[in-house]
């Protein structure tokens, strides 16, 4: 029986483990990719693992940094590296050189290991690989952690030298009570203790407690956190204080809209995160608004969903992400949800967004009309402006109103 309880003990322990493993090679499964790369005068795509320092990398928006590189070329590139930084803001890329030590976040003519290029494009030459990268180097930092044994391992290491006493004590105790007073023979006596230890020993605590934990595991499953060893869930029940950083980690460095500020108009959006579903609402007013075409609330969502470097995309499994910046990525899904009717829409020529005139502008051909369209940060806006839109048609942009906007900015 004691075999057969510990077998089962050690297969619940092998089948969870052996999930946990499977999640995670599905999560390095996704962080792997190939690499757009130049050699001898030649394009070529190559799995990142295949790279050298040296080689030349080509960047394009929605791809995932290979390798550590120094910049060569940018067109409009800017990149997200909350992974490294925790800062959800995308960086601006450039290829002048920089002079000092400098922290990671200001080496912007760089570009880092599993950070996301957000828009635009560039070349790199490859400076570091693998474990010589910046996210290389927190890995080893993280593996170099040392291990301590959990609160519940070590309950139960105590339990079991206590419960270990307790029958060697009474075994020692019966075996001179019963050579003193009782005429047992040897094998019998040895045999009795034997079995007297045996009916001892809590053999179904290990298996319970495995059950038990791996309840706790199933329960994180479906909170999407992966658990690999069973006691990392008693571990979790024991802490007092948790030290993070907030992007990526306590958030996901998703943002979402939830309300809108027109001329005369405020309202309150629906959803979260990046997937298009949620209704628009008048503020004060129960019932959903009906985007109609040419009011002040189609203009302004017609602007923000065509002027705009995201994309918003499905994967295989159904979830919603976005490729681009996280702000422009919150515009995008702002406009999906608003269900707009679809109009031939083309691109004719656009000014990128930059950090220094924190604007993005694109002329559009939208039904056979020529229209400039322009977002970027509110006091640039501002300063450009001198009438707005309301449902009375054009009307004078007053500064008042400035402090009416900026108040609900």
């Amino acid at each position: 029986m004691i075999l057969g309880v510990t077998v089962i003990n050690a297969l619940i322990g092998h089948i969870q483990e052996s999930n946990a493993e499977k999640s995670l090679q599905g999560i390095r499964n996704m962080l792997s990719s190939d690499a757009r790369v130049q050699r001898n005068g030649k394009h070529e795509t190559i799995p990142t693992r295949d790279l050298v320092p040296g080689d030349i990398v080509i960047l394009r928006a929605g791809d995932r940094v290979p390798a550590d590189m120094r910049l060569i070329e940018t067109h409009n590139l800017r990149v997200e590296e909350a992974i490294l930084t925790g800062e959800s803001t995308v960086v601006d890329k450039i290829t002048d050189a920089l002079e000092g030590d400098l922290p990671l976040g200001d080496r912007v003519n760089m570009v880092f290991s599993g950070t996301t290029v957000s828009a635009g494009g560039g070349v790199g030459v490859v400076t570091a690989t693998g474990a010589q990268t910046e996210l290389g180097h927190i890995n080893q930092m993280m593996a170099g952690i040392e291990k301590h044994r959990t609160p519940l391992l070590v309950q139960m290491d105590k339990l079991g030298k206590a419960i270990f006493a307790i029958i060697l004590a009474v075994m020692v105790a019966l075996f001179i009570f019963s050579l003193a007073l009782r005429d047992i023979p040897m094998g019998e006596l040895l045999l009795s203790l034997i079995s007297l230890a045996v009916a001892a020993v809590p053999e179904g605590l290990p298996a319970i407690i495995s059950i038990i934990l791996s309840l706790g595991v199933q329960t994180m499953a479906r909170k999407r956190a992966i658990i690999r060893k069973l006691p990392t869930v008693e571990t979790l029940g024991a802490m007092t204080v948790v030290c993070s950083d907030k992007t990526g980690t306590l958030t996901m460095n998703e943002m979402t809209v939830k309300a809108i500020i027109t001329a005369d108009c405020c309202y309150r959006v629906e959803g979260d995160s990046y997937e298009p579903q949620g209704r628009i609402f008048l503020e004060g007013s129960d019932e959903p608004v009906q985007v109609q075409p040419g009011t002040v609330l189609e203009t302004w969502l017609r602007t923000i969903d065509l002027c705009n470097d995201s994309q918003l995309t499905q994967d295989e499994r159904g979830l919603w992400g976005i490729s681009g910046g996280p702000t422009e990525g919150a515009l995008k899904v702002l406009a999906a949800k608003a269900q707009l009717p679809a109009v031939e829409a083309r691109l004719v020529a656009k000014i990128p967004f930059d950090s220094q005139y924190k604007y993005m502008s694109t002329l559009q051909h939208i039904d056979g009309n020529a229209r400039v369209l322009i977002t970027g940060a509110p006091d640039v806006i501002f300063a450009m402006c001198r009438e707005q839109m309301s449902r009375h048609g054009a009307v004078p942009f007053e500064p008042r109103q400035v402090y009416h906007l900026r108040s609900g900015v």
